[in-house]
């Protein structure tokens, strides 16, 4: 490229005609990012991709599961404190009061998801499939406000449709009927 034909700055030095265009785009619009560039407007998320929806489902998986099994742990304990036999054999099982149960519970139930957690993140078989499935969920084109309030009207109107023509064919068979009956 010529010097004459390459963009200028007002004191002719040639500026880079790259930073005019913005940054690069894919077919749908969106900007593609490539492993190990930095982007100034995203920022650390921009930079993970769709690798964040899938961290934040290790942590949403994590914190259900620890929901889950701090309810049964809870549960459990509250039924063998129940048992006297249980008790007999172990009385350390009744000194913590029923109220504190709970918390227990709840905090052994998070240790026990951040370490299934943390353990299925290692396994690079999982964590390899559940980003496929992000970057697959990334090209869905989700329907617009707009087209979505078409399809909901159109089904609306169908559905009403539909109820009266099966209205009207009940009323039509039922006089049918009774003449027939009648006779």
């Amino acid at each position: 490229m010529a010097s004459e034909d390459r963009p200028t700055k007002q004191d002719d030095e040639p500026v880079d005609a790259s930073f005019d265009e913005g940054p690069e785009r894919d077919a749908s619009g969106r900007q593609v990012v490539r492993v190990g560039e930095d982007i100034e407007a995203g920022g650390a998320a921009a930079q993970l991709g769709t690798a964040r929806y899938v961290i934040a489902g290790y942590l949403a998986g994590a914190v259900g599961l620890a929901y889950v099994l701090g309810k049964i742990l809870t549960a459990s304990w509250n039924k063998l404190a129940e048992q006297q036999a249980v008790v007999d054999r172990a009385p350390w099982i009744t000194q913590v009061a029923e109220d504190g149960r709970a918390t227990w519970a709840t905090l052994v139930g998070g240790i026990i998801a951040i370490g299934v957690a943390v353990h299925l993140y290692r396994r690079v078989d999982i964590r390899s499939w559940l980003n496929e499935a992000a970057s697959e969920l990334a090209k869905v084109t989700w329907p617009t406000k707009q087209e979505v309030t078409n399809g909901t009207i159109v089904v609306v109107v169908a559905t009403v449709i539909a109820t009266v023509y099966v209205a009207l064919l009940d009323r039509f068979w039922g006089f049918v009927t009774d003449l027939v009956y009648r006779v």
